[in-house]
This record gives C-alpha cells, sequence and structure tokens, in this order.
C-alpha cells in the first residue's frame, strides 16, 4: 500500500525527484511486483466455514494460489464439496453462486459484498485481505472462465450445493 503511494508520489510531475533519481521509479516497481508475489505467495488455504466445520478434520486439499495457477479451482471445489473439510464453506458457495447465476454482474456482486477493489489497487485485494474470500479473489481476477461458469451453474443447478447453503442462510430460488 504505501509503495503504491510512494510511486505514485514519485512519479507525479509536481515531484521534482524524478530527475535526481532516475533509477528509483524502476527500483518501486520491482518492490511492488515483488510484494504481490510474496502476497500471492501466502494466500491462506481454505478455512472451513464456522456453520460447518469440522474441526477434528484439516484440510487436505492444493493450496488456492497452485488451484488458481493451474487452472483447477472449479473442478476442486466440485470433487471436494463432500469431504470433510471442503474447500468452500456456506458462505462462498452462495457467493459462487450468486456469480455463476449472474457473472454479468461480477462488479456488483463484489461490490455488494464489500470486495470491490479501489481503483488502482491490486485485482482482489479487497476481497483477499480484507475478507479472506476465495471465489471473491478469483472474481476479482476475472478468473472463471465460460466453461467454469457452465460447469458451475450446472453443478448448482442439481442441487448439489444446496444443503451447505442453507447453512449459511441461503433461501434458494
Amino acid at each position: 500500500m504505501y509503495l503504491g503511494y510512494l510511486f505514485t508520489l514519485f512519479t507525479s510531475s509536481s515531484f521534482s525527484l524524478k530527475a535526481k533519481y532516475p533509477r528509483f521509479e524502476s527500483i518501486i516497481k520491482r518492490l511492488i511486483r515483488d510484494q504481490i508475489q510474496f502476497k500471492t505467495s501466502q494466500m491462506p488455504v481454505p478455512v472451513p466455514d464456522p456453520v460447518d466445520a469440522d474441526t477434528s478434520t484439516d484440510y487436505t486439499g492444493p493450496p488456492p494460489r497452485d488451484m488458481i495457477a493451474s487452472h483447477s479451482l472449479t473442478d476442486e471445489i466440485i470433487a471436494r464439496h463432500n469431504d470433510q473439510c471442503p474447500i468452500l464453506g456456506p458462505s462462498e458457495l452462495i457467493l459462487l453462486n450468486n456469480y455463476v447465476h449472474a457473472p454479468a454482474q461480477r462488479l456488483d456482486i463484489l461490490q455488494a459484498n464489500g470486495m470491490l477493489d479501489v481503483e488502482g489497487s491490486r485485482p482482489g485485494s479487497r476481497a483477499h485481505g480484507s475478507h479472506g474470500s476465495l471465489v471473491g479473489y478469483a472474481m476479482a481476477i476475472e478468473y472463471f472462465d465460460e466453461q467454469d461458469i457452465t460447469k458451475l451453474k450446472d453443478w448448482f443447478g442439481e442441487g448439489h450445493a444446496d444443503q451447505r447453503m442453507k447453512k449459511g442462510g441461503w433461501k434458494g430460488h
């Protein structure tokens, strides 16, 4: 956050140090890039939602960063849904369900859940950093493609997540 502010301040036309320190801009850009890579590599393992948590069971699936990098998040959500410690709890399933039924409303859904990033910030920073939401992060970085959305919409349509979503307060369609 401070690096971004410093970079903005330094590169603004009213700031006179730019001419004195020409390498400073590239150093700040590299620091920001490294900070983003570090934060992404430190994404937490999904934690069971308190509503349906089985605290005696630890999550055994792949780390979120690996699922996103290999574009396997959708398949893992579906495959691990009935595990003792699934990837998504009720609130995340409800968020994902709302999104796949109205993908064009992505930004509105993020905003309604307090996860819309501030203009100029790193995509997904509010969803990941402030809310710890894997689904919000994936939405913010536009992770889900048409194939993912279709697969998830069909999966939700078959009622696979209904029981767990109802535990989170979901009323159904």
